[in-house]
C-alpha cells in the first residue's frame, strides 16, 4: 500500500457509499496509497459530511459521477457473480452485498 506498484488486482466489497470514500477517496484512505487528492471531490466529501436524506444521496450520486469522469476507478474487469440455491431454500438479498449473507438462507417451508 506504499504506491510502489502501478498496479494491484483485489476486490473490495461492496461497500455503503460513505464506506467508499472512507476507505478509497480522501487523502488519507488506506486504499489511497499515493494520498491522490482533488479539490472537487474534497469540497463534495465536506458537503457530504454537512448534509443528509435525499440532499446527501444527491451528492454522493455526483461525487460518483465526479470519479467516474476522472477515472479514479477505471473497470478493466466485472467478474460475474452467481449463487444457486434449490427449490428446498429461501435466500434474502441484501443492499451492499455481492451475495446473500449465509444468514439469510433458510429453508423455503
Amino acid at each position: 500500500l506504499g504506491g510502489t506498484y502501478p498496479l494491484s488486482f483485489f476486490r473490495l466489497a461492496s461497500h455503503r457509499p460513505w464506506d467508499t470514500v472512507t476507505t478509497m477517496l480522501s487523502p488519507t484512505s488506506v486504499w489511497n496509497p499515493l494520498r491522490t487528492q482533488d479539490p472537487e471531490v474534497d469540497d463534495l466529501i465536506a458537503r457530504i459530511q454537512a448534509s443528509t436524506g435525499s440532499e446527501q444521496d444527491a451528492l454522493f450520486r455526483e461525487l460518483n459521477d465526479y470519479v467516474i469522469e476522472q477515472a479514479w476507478f477505471v473497470p478493466w474487469d466485472e467478474p460475474e457473480i452467481a449463487y444457486v440455491t434449490s427449490t428446498d431454500i429461501i435466500a434474502v438479498q441484501e443492499a451492499y452485498s455481492a451475495i446473500p449473507p449465509l444468514y439469510n438462507f433458510a429453508p423455503a417451508n
